[in-house]
């Protein structure tokens, strides 16, 4: 075996492992992303139908009454 080919299986089990590094650190990025993304719009929408319920009664308030 040449000290070439050595260092080249080393080199590409060095970027294997590297690439699949990068790929987790993406995947959980990706999916941290993802969880405040979904925060924003639940509490977005669960905002703006409080508010608008809020509205709703304060307009109809005369037919309790």
């Amino acid at each position: 075996m040449s000290t070439a080919a050595s260092l080249h299986r080393s080199r590409k089990r060095k970027n294997a492992v590297m690439m699949a590094l990068c790929t987790i650190a993406a995947g959980i990025g990706l999916v941290w992303l993802a969880l405040i993304l979904g925060a924003l719009l639940y509490f977005g929408v669960n905002y703006a139908l409080s508010l608008a319920s809020r509205r709703l009664e304060q307009r109809f308030a005369f037919i309790r009454e």
